[in-house]
């Protein structure tokens, strides 16, 4: 039992920090000058930027 509660804390913790670096990425690809963006073009950007900060 206490392997699976530390799983799942574990696995919220990452989750989380996955967002919180989605929402940094989206604030500086939508700024002022970038709000006429699509929400297809704002994913697509936000994707491109994580995967270049992965490698």
């Amino acid at each position: 039992p206490f392997i699976q509660l530390a799983q799942r804390v574990l696995s919220v913790t990452a989750n989380l920090a996955s967002c919180e670096q989605l929402f940094s990425t989206f604030s500086s690809t939508l700024t002022k000058l970038h709000n006429w963006l699509g929400m297809n073009t704002l994913q697509a950007l936000a994707e491109l930027k994580m995967h270049i900060q992965d490698q």
